[in-house]
């Protein structure tokens, strides 16, 4: 009976402790990747920072809002318009704030912990890196947000900003709510488009002078 209980006894222990020797693994790796991006310099993280955004999805966002400008106006000088200028560079932010977050909050929860594709995981970011990184995203696209000529561009703009942060936060696991978030950005770019090409331009001034003081600054 004694030699029983002590043959089980090194497979309970091991049993007991894999869940901690788990978390321990994952905490080190977390550990090791901070390290390794903290030994590089500021201006050496800017191409991981650009990588981050998804660049490949931006001519995306673009054709959604000019489309959406020149089927409003049936114009096609309707997209070099400045508030149609200034709704695609909005949702261009939202598009890649949300790519930028999704990494954040995937190398967080142990989602991608071990997906070279994740740039925390892989070492070439921090994530206080990636953390300030989209605090200043979000601080520009919340300021561009405030200079779109209209209330419901700026309440579309916004509720396709807080969308897709609530979804990659807290409401990933539901698939469902996943495609609604996609929809409505799909949705929300074409009509921002013809919302700000149907305006008079000549009501509506570019952000320049103090606005753009006020960007820098705020970035």
């Amino acid at each position: 009976g004694l030699s029983a209980a002590e043959s089980s006894s090194p497979s309970s222990s091991s049993s007991s402790s894999s869940p901690a020797a788990a978390v321990s693994a994952q905490t080190s790796s977390s550990s090791s990747s901070s390290t390794s991006a903290a030994a590089k310099g500021p201006s050496s993280k800017w191409p991981a920072y650009v990588q981050m955004c998804r660049p490949g999805n931006l001519p995306a966002s673009l054709l959604f809002v000019l489309g959406g400008a020149m089927a409003t106006t049936h114009d096609p000088a309707a997209a070099l318009r400045w508030p149609v200028l200034l709704a695609a560079a909005n949702t261009c932010l939202v598009t890649t704030s949300s790519c930028v977050v999704n990494d954040y909050f995937d190398f967080r929860v142990g989602t991608d912990a071990d997906d070279d594709g994740n740039l925390v995981a892989s070492g070439a970011l921090a994530l206080e890196d990636v953390k300030g990184f989209v605090s200043k995203l979000y601080s520009v696209l919340l300021y561009g947000i405030c200079l779109a000529p209209t209330a419901p561009i700026r309440l579309l703009l916004m509720a396709g900003s807080v969308s897709t942060f609530v979804y990659t936060k807290r409401l990933k696991p539901y698939t469902w709510l996943k495609n609604l978030s996609v929809a409505f950005i799909c949705a929300m770019a074409p009509a921002v488009g013809g919302m700000a090409a149907s305006l008079d331009p000549a009501t509506f001034r570019p952000p320049i002078g103090e606005h753009a003081v006020s960007l820098v600054v705020v970035s």
